[in-house]
C-alpha cells in the first residue's frame, strides 16, 4: 500500500526497502537530515552524528522537546531524589546539557529544530531567528559542529 497522493505532495517519502544494508519493511518519510545526505550536502560523519543525537534524545527524553533542556533535567533529577529511584538515562541527559554549553544555545537550538522537530526550512529559520535563505547554510554548519565535538 503506497502513501496517498496527497501526502506525497507534502513529504518526500522512501519506498520500502528490505536487503542485506536495510530492513524496512514500510514507506518512511525522508528526514531533512536524510535529504542533506542525499544530496551530499553533508558528509556521512554529519549524517552519524546527527543520527546519533536524535537518537539519545529519543533514549533521554521520549518525545519530549524542552524548551529549556536544564529545566527539564533539573526536574527529572529532583524527582529521582524525591522517589529515591536512579534515573536510567542520568548520563544521557548531562550529555545534552554539556553539548549545549560546548556548542552554545542558539547552535543547540538548531539541531534540535533540524534532528528533533524535524521543520521545514521556512520554520527552522523562523524558529531559530535565522533568514529563511539561510538557515540550512548554518543546519549543515551546526552539524559539522557536531560532527567534531563527536569525535574528541
Amino acid at each position: 500500500m503506497q502513501p496517498l497522493p496527497e501526502f506525497r505532495q507534502h513529504h518526500s517519502v522512501d519506498p520500502p526497502h528490505i536487503g542485506q544494508a536495510e530492513f524496512r519493511p514500510a514507506w518512511r518519510v525522508r528526514t531533512q537530515l536524510d535529504t542533506l545526505l542525499v544530496r551530499g550536502q553533508i558528509t556521512p560523519e554529519a549524517f552519524r552524528a546527527g543520527d546519533r543525537f536524535r537518537a539519545n534524545w529519543h533514549k533521554a527524553f521520549g518525545s519530549l522537546t524542552p524548551s529549556s533542556l536544564r529545566v527539564a533535567y533539573n526536574a527529572i533529577l529532583d524527582r529521582a531524589r524525591k522517589a529515591g529511584e536512579p534515573v536510567i538515562h542520568l548520563k544521557t541527559i548531562r550529555a545534552f546539557v554539556e553539548l549545549e554549553a560546548k556548542l552554545g544555545k542558539p547552535t543547540f537550538n538548531l539541531l534540535v529544530a533540524l534532528l528533533i522537530l524535524d521543520l521545514p526550512w521556512v520554520e527552522l529559520a523562523r524558529r531559530c531567528k535565522l533568514h529563511r535563505t539561510t538557515a540550512k547554510e548554518y543546519a549543515i554548519s551546526a552539524l559539522d559542529d557536531l560532527a567534531r565535538s563527536d569525535a574528541r
